[in-house]
C-alpha cells in the first residue's frame, strides 16, 4: 500500500492533469481561426471564376479540389467551435482520485510509482493463453509534458514468440498495446477519470486472446521462422535442411534429386546436363561439367570418367570416335593374281 504522503502527491498530480485537460478551449482562438479559413476559401474562389474567364481547365480542376478540401476544414472547425460552446463538465475532484489510488491497490495489490519517470505501475498475475505461460505482465501508465501518455505493457517473465524477441504476448508488440475492441472504452474511461478501469480494461486485453488481432498466433508461439522465405510454422510442420540446418516450411522444403536428402532451395544446385536439382555431395565436375550420378559414368574402353550423353553408352567421347572411325575404314585390296610363266 503506498505510504500517505506518496499517495497525498500523486492525487495532487492526476488532479492537475485532468483539470488541465478538461479546461474549456479557447473559443476565440477557434473563431479567428475559422474566419481565416472562411477568407482563404473566397479568395480561391475568385481565382476559380479566373481560371474558367480564361478557360484554364487544369488549374481551374486543381483549385475545385482545393477549395473543397477547405470547405471540409471549415466543416470540422465549425463543429468544434460548437463543441467549444457546450460546459465542460467539471474535472474529478481530489477525493475522486483518492478513491481511485486506492481501488487500484484493492485489484492489483502494489502500486509503484517511479517520480522520475512519471509512471504509475501495477502487475498482473502470470497470464496463461491456451496452455502458453506467458508470465506476469507490468501495466503502466505515463504522465509528462503537456499531457497524458498512453499504456505501456511490459513483460516482467518475458516468453516472446519463436523468431519474435520483441513479442511477448499475442497483443503486444515491444511495449505497445493493441487494444482492439477495447481501445475507445479505455480512451473514454480516461477522459471520466476512471482510472482504476482503464487498467483492469488493460488487463483484460492481456488475459483474453483473439486470434484475429494477434500479433503472433498462439499456435505458432514455439514455432519457427522459415529462413527461406520468411513464414512462421509449427513444430514439426516441415523440417530443416540437412546441410546447413535452416528450419523449412513446407513450401520451401526440397529433396535432392538422386540421394532425396533434405534442402533448402539453397543447398541445391541443378546438374549441368539433366537439369535436375542435387546436393553439392552427389554432384562432380567432369569434363568441365558439374553433373549428377545419371549423367556421368566411366568409360569401359579406357577408364576415363565422362559425362555420359547415349544413356545405352558408357564410352567417352574419344572412344566413341575412334571406333567410329576403325569402322569406316576401307579394307585393304586383295593382290592381284600373277600367273607364273
Amino acid at each position: 500500500m503506498l505510504a500517505l504522503p506518496e499517495l497525498l502527491r500523486l492525487v495532487r498530480v492526476l488532479h492537475r492533469l485532468w483539470s488541465r485537460a478538461s479546461a474549456a478551449p479557447d473559443a476565440g482562438r477557434m473563431w479567428s481561426d475559422l474566419e481565416s479559413v472562411l477568407d482563404e476559401a473566397k479568395r480561391m474562389q475568385r481565382r476559380i471564376r479566373l481560371a474558367a474567364r480564361h478557360n484554364l481547365q487544369h488549374t481551374e480542376a486543381d483549385l475545385r479540389a482545393e477549395l473543397g478540401r477547405r470547405l471540409r476544414d471549415v466543416t470540422a472547425q465549425v463543429a468544434e467551435l460548437g463543441d467549444a460552446t457546450v460546459p465542460p463538465d467539471p474535472p474529478p475532484d481530489r477525493r475522486h482520485w483518492l478513491g481511485e489510488l486506492r481501488q487500484l491497490e484493492a485489484e492489483f495489490g502494489a502500486v509503484t510509482i517511479r517520480w522520475r519517470d512519471r509512471v504509475l505501475r501495477v502487475a498482473t498475475e502470470p497470464v496463461v493463453l491456451e496452455g502458453v505461460d506467458l508470465g506476469p505482465f507490468a501495466i503502466e501508465f505515463g504522465w509528462g509534458g503537456r499531457g497524458l501518455r498512453a499504456f505501456d505493457v511490459v513483460a516482467l517473465e518475458p516468453n516472446p514468440a519463436s523468431g519474435r524477441e520483441d513479442t511477448v504476448h499475442p497483443h503486444v508488440e515491444g511495449k505497445r498495446l493493441c487494444a482492439g475492441e477495447a481501445a475507445e472504452p479505455i480512451r473514454t474511461a480516461l477522459d471520466e477519470g476512471r482510472l482504476a478501469d482503464a487498467f483492469l480494461l488493460v488487463q483484460s486485453v492481456l488475459v483474453n486472446y483473439n486470434p484475429h488481432s494477434a500479433y503472433v498466433p498462439l499456435a505458432e508461439w514455439a514455432g519457427f521462422r522459415c529462413t527461406h522465405c520468411g513464414a512462421r510454422g509449427r513444430p514439426g510442420s516441415a523440417g530443416s535442411c540437412d546441410a546447413c540446418d535452416a528450419d523449412l516450411c513446407g513450401d520451401c522444403s526440397d529433396a535432392c534429386a538422386h540421394c532425396s536428402d533434405t534442402r533448402c532451395p539453397g543447398c541445391l544446385e541443378s546438374c549441368d546436363r539433366c537439369e535436375d536439382r542435387c546436393c553439392s555431395a552427389c554432384l562432380s565436375t567432369v569434363a568441365g561439367q558439374r553433373v549428377c550420378p545419371d549423367c556421368r559414368t566411366t568409360c569401359p574402353s579406357c577408364g576415363t570418367r565422362t559425362v555420359r550423353d547415349d544413356p545405352d553408352d558408357d564410352r567417352c567421347p574419344a572412344c566413341i570416335r575412334a571406333a567410329t572411325e576403325e569402322s569406316h575404314e576401307p579394307e585393304p585390296e586383295e593382290a592381284a593374281c600373277v600367273p607364273t610363266v
